[in-house]
């Protein structure tokens, strides 16, 4: 018990000094900075490189590794944060998300990672190298030097916020930026310094915290990283920076002392996940604070209006249908092209069908109701081990379809239930530990999954037989994603859909109406859980496979570009947003193998790339450019006949 103390003890204070990062930019800016744990990351990668490649001192790469942190968080706020703040609460979330990622694909980049071979003999660099044995525990250096630094940043940090200038007025930034300003307070210098601090306080505990880790990859650095340190925000109340890092060190400890008495660490991920939960609800009054600007963050953007001449004509009136037609007719015949030819090609043509699927169930819950999922390939997950679990029983694809949705939205109620009357961000942290739970614990359990992989046929059709092959799957898949998309334009054009819009807009308005705004989110979850589901059936039936190692948390962090990229709100857009992401990964990603190292690394880019650019210059995706285009296309066709037709007379 001694030494999960310890190491609980060990592991909280970096929790700490991440949740001491969150709180610190949630006050200043109001809103979840996503990028936290990865701010610092670079400034890991570059102290590695210079003491193990270049054979520099500890020392002297110490303030560089650091100081890069610092620049990082200080031109993430300047360049990309300043833009989209006064926007709202979820662009700036989402923008956040974006540099998280981009951030992360840069630990695939060679030309930044130190020498494996020197990392796995000699280690990540130390700047001593002792051992103190303490209950059967043996401190390193490594531990001895979270032990000393944290607690000093800590204390440091107390006192730059109590006796500085620049504290102070951080203090008073938070209070009430206006107020500030009319004092001579710079509110975006504050800031700017803030980001600074925080990319600091992340460089640190991305060093302290490698010498444990081995190396710098996407699971060491994201979605379990990320679940503590909002944790430790949660239980802080995302104001107060002495209980956030008491909270920090709480999780740690919990975290650890489950694992030693259960041995098991999907037990202990289930206990963080429950504590988390727990502090959200016990902290509620401060959590409401998340919802600050919320509701500004889905207006529909006006469209220059249709010339008179084209407005009223069929083509036009129905141009929905025909752009959707059109698509579809490209769906079919893509595959049939001599470069697709190959099973394993149409493979990947299935699973780009398979992730629409599942971006069109994200742009339900963020387009229409602004929540953020970040567990939704886990709901995928769902549904691929039912499947597997139906499989000796032929059940036709439409029945497995209809059990794997119903489970995917009596799941996704569950998870979004305990905190459906706090504001709609919080879902991201629920979701986030669903995302975790999932894979550590669900899908290894023999009741519904299992601890090596599980296989199954596709499912048949009536009529039809099963897809025997990858073009099969494909076709399939692609009628599945057609009726999805139909439904769903038809549910937002009902008074159900517009229903759900009005509650994202007001709810206080659509109570007094005599609705429940809970029951409408609830509603809307178990629809967005219904199809991510369903999109674990197909996924399956291209696999023939399924383990919990494919279903990885980072997963739905990707997936998550692809509506957003698209244009929220838009079924089309998130369509064409999971082109975008997944193509190049697919169809381009052994050519740029070289540059990243892995694939993964490049759709980290695309997905993170996406999500900043969108929410800086392109706040309606490909959906509302698209429309736009269309649009300006018909004005300047009008003026022509216009001007030819004066010229006539």
């Amino acid at each position: 018990m001694t030494s999960a103390l310890i190491v609980g003890l060990l592991t909280g204070l970096s929790y700490a000094l991440l949740g001491i990062g969150l709180v610190l930019v949630f006050k200043t800016t109001g809103f979840l900075n996503l990028a936290q744990a990865q701010l610092g990351v670079v400034g890991a990668l570059l102290l590695g490189k210079f003491a193990l490649d270049g054979g520099w001192s500890y020392w002297l790469s110490l303030p560089i590794a650091v100081g890069s942190g610092v620049v990082i968080g200080v031109l993430a706020e300047v360049l990309l944060v300043r833009r989209v703040r006064s926007r709202s609460s979820l662009s700036c979330l989402l923008l956040s998300l974006g540099v998280a990622q981009i951030l992360v694909a840069a630990t695939y980049v060679q030309a930044l990672q130190p020498n494996r071979a020197r990392l796995a003999t000699e280690g990540y660099p130390v700047p001593f190298d002792t051992s103190w044995e303490v209950g059967g525990f043996l401190l390193r250096g490594q531990h001895l030097l979270i032990l000393i630094v944290v607690p000093l940043v800590g204390a440091g940090l107390a006192v730059f916020l109590a006796w500085s200038r620049t504290g102070q007025a951080t203090r008073a930034v938070a209070s009430d930026d206006e107020e500030a300003r009319l004092c001579g307070i710079s509110p975006d210098r504050v800031r700017a310094t803030v980001w600074g601090i925080a990319g600091g306080l992340s460089a640190v505990a991305a060093i302290l915290q490698a010498p444990g880790s081995g190396a710098f990859t996407g699971p060491t650095l994201g979605p379990d990283l990320l679940l503590r340190a909002l944790g430790a925000a949660a239980i802080g109340g995302f104001r107060s920076l002495p209980v956030a890092a008491g909270g920090g060190v709480a999780l740690g400890l919990i975290e650890h002392v489950t694992l030693h008495l259960s041995g098991r660490s999907s037990t202990a991920q289930l206990v963080v996940l429950a504590t988390v939960i727990a502090a959200l609800l016990l902290r509620s009054s401060a959590v409401n604070l998340l919802g600050v600007r919320h509701e500004e963050s889905h207006r529909e953007r006006p469209l220059l209006p249709l010339p008179a001449r084209f407005a009223s004509r069929s083509v036009i009136r129905h141009q929905r249908t025909y752009f959707g037609l059109g698509a579809l007719v490209v769906g079919v015949g893509v595959p049939l092209f001599p470069y697709f030819q190959p099973e394993s090609k149409r493979f990947l043509l299935a699973l780009l069908v398979i992730f629409a699927l599942l971006a069109v169930s994200l742009t339900v819950l963020m387009g229409w109701a602004g929540h953020v999922s970040l567990g939704h390939f886990a709901l995928l997950g769902l549904g691929a081990f039912l499947t597997a679990k139906l499989e000796p029983y032929g059940w036709s694809l439409p029945v497995v379809l209809l059990l794997a949705g119903a489970l995917g939205a009596a799941v996704m109620v569950a998870v979004g239930l305990p905190v459906i009357r706090l504001p709609a961000l919080v879902l991201t942290v629920t979701t986030l530990g669903f995302a975790l739970v999932a894979p550590d614990w669900l899908y290894r359990q023999p009741w519904f999954g299992t601890t090596t992989s599980a296989t199954a046929r596709p499912p048949g059709v009536v009529g039809l037989g099963r897809p025997t092959s990858q073009l099969g799957v494909y076709y399939v898949s692609l009628g599945v994603l057609a009726l999805a998309t139909m439904s769903l334009g038809a549910l937002r054009r009902s008074t159900p859909g517009r229903l759900v819009v009005a509650v994202r807009d007001n709810e206080r308005d659509v109570a007094t109406l005599g609705f429940n705004p809970a029951r409408v989110k609830l509603r809307l979850l178990a629809v967005s859980g219904f199809f991510a589901s369903a999109a674990g059936v197909l996924w399956i039936s291209a696999w023939h496979t399924v383990s919990a190692d494919l279903l990885r948390p980072e997963s739905s962090f990707v997936v998550l570009a692809a509506p957003v990229v698209g244009g929220l709100g838009s079924l089309s857009g998130a369509i064409a947003g999971t082109v975008y992401v997944y193509a190049p990964e697919f169809f381009l990603g052994s050519a740029l193998g070289g540059v990243l190292g892995r694939s993964l690394g490049m759709t980290l880019l695309l997905s993170g790339s996406g999500l900043v650019v969108v929410q800086l210059w392109f706040p309606g995706g490909l959906a509302l450019a698209g429309r736009r285009t269309w649009t300006g296309l018909l004005i300047r066709l009008d003026r022509a006949l216009t001007e030819r037709e004066d010229r006539r007379v």
